[in-house]
């Protein structure tokens, strides 16, 4: 992220108190080098695989060649296409019970 699009720390902790958070351990999480190195990894794990922002969504296949990143937000309905595709259309012939909970 940018620094224009990064959130400064005094603002992430009036956030986590606002939510009612353990502003402690945030702070220590927040210096912990294993929390870093976590994080590290799973930015590195995300680029690799082309995720370049959040929100990202993996939908994943019978095998590779049919799984599907979606990045950034979709709509439901194709988040809905989406996993009918993967799961197949056969499989969907005759459901009635939504794919995901009702949008809020």
């Amino acid at each position: 992220a940018t620094p224009e699009h990064q959130l400064s720390e005094p603002r992430i902790l009036a956030i986590a108190r606002s939510s009612g958070l353990d502003v402690a351990r945030l702070r220590r999480d927040m210096a912990a080098p294993e929390i870093a190195a976590k994080i590290a990894a799973n930015i590195d794990l995300a680029h690799k695989i082309g995720i370049t922002g959040t929100p990202g969504v993996i939908i994943l296949g019978p095998d590779a060649r049919t799984d599907r990143l979606l990045a950034g937000a979709v709509p439901y309905a194709a988040l809905e296409s989406e996993i009918r595709r993967a799961r197949g259309a056969q499989a969907m012939v005759g459901r009635s019970a939504p794919l995901l909970p009702p949008e809020r």
